[in-house]
């Protein structure tokens, strides 16, 4: 199965989902709806990782960068073009950026329909009107946020908080990350002007000879 068909699919359920939520929500009664909800707790089942505590979260991560180098190292053994980000010689780890991405476009909107269709564990706690405001605001990951019983309740979940304060450490690295890329960028161009003005003068002192 492709990459490309696999994230179509991804996107259609969870398009089905969330429309569901938004409408009549799910009827338990219909074996389309049963089978639905054991569809998407099999998609997050398989892409949860950022939902769990950080030190377990990383591990994971870790395996995920080799198996993608693995993966780039058979595709050259066999004489394939070599995936994104999964070639060993020529790709560095562009962990944070790919951490980012991968929890606000894929796990996080999946993590969202599912608990606003009460679909993993947690619980509703009420809150006041204040609280509500600032809820409904959110943080960096306001996809994350499940939809709210209006002015009474939001939902709580250790899944949402492993994914709010793994989202944060992947967002305060990658900002690290493009600061040494800049300076590294900075580094490379001043070498590079550096032996333009060395070339040049060796020419200047040849036509003076």
């Amino acid at each position: 199965v492709s990459t490309q068909s696999t994230g179509k699919k991804h996107f259609d359920f969870l398009a089905t989902l969330n429309s569901k939520t938004a409408e009549e929500g799910m009827d338990w009664s219909s074996p389309e709806d049963r089978i639905l909800a054991l569809q998407m707790c099999i998609k997050l089942a398989d892409i949860n990782a950022p939902c769990k505590e950080y030190e377990l979260h990383s591990q994971w991560t870790e395996r995920i960068v080799e198996e993608f180098y693995q993966q780039g190292d058979d595709e050259l053994s066999v004489g394939m073009p070599v995936s994104a980000y999964m070639n060993r010689a020529k790709d560095p780890p562009k962990v944070p950026e790919l951490q980012l991405n991968f929890i606000k476009h894929l796990v996080a909107p999946l993590y969202h329909a599912m608990a606003s269709s009460c679909l993993v564990p947690g619980s509703w706690v009420p809150i006041s009107e204040e609280e509500e405001e600032e809820y409904r605001q959110g943080s960096d990951l306001n996809c994350a946020q499940p939809t709210i019983m209006p002015h009474t309740h939001k939902f709580v979940s250790s899944l949402q908080r492993n994914l709010d304060s793994n989202y944060a450490v992947w967002k305060a690295r990658n900002e690290v990350y493009q600061e040494s890329l800049k300076a590294k960028q900075a580094e490379e161009e001043e070498a590079s002007n550096g032996l333009l003005v060395e070339e040049s003068v060796i020419v200047e002192e040849e036509k003076e000879e």
